[in-house]
């Protein structure tokens, strides 16, 4: 089942600096261990990044700010149980 990409948590309107970052798919899996097919249909992952006709990235401070808020997640449901 495809994910409805307007479900997307709306990304902020961050202004690209110096330390922004673009990171490719491969680095994406890298990070997360998420398959490809997880990466395009979690709702709640950073959407990609079109930067060619046929190339996409994603900002590696989204990947990272994710994969946080799944750890304080997790936590915070630990301490819970």
């Amino acid at each position: 089942m495809r994910a409805n990409p307007s479900a997307r948590p709306e990304q902020s309107q961050q202004s690209v600096t110096p330390t922004t970052t673009l990171i490719k798919l491969r680095r994406v899996l890298e990070k997360t261990g998420l398959s490809r097919t997880a990466v395009y249909t979690e709702p709640s992952f950073p959407r990609s990044i079109k930067i060619t006709s046929r190339a996409v990235a994603w900002i590696e401070q989204e990947v990272d700010d994710w994969i946080a808020a799944r750890i304080a997640a997790s936590r915070s449901a630990n301490e819970t149980e």
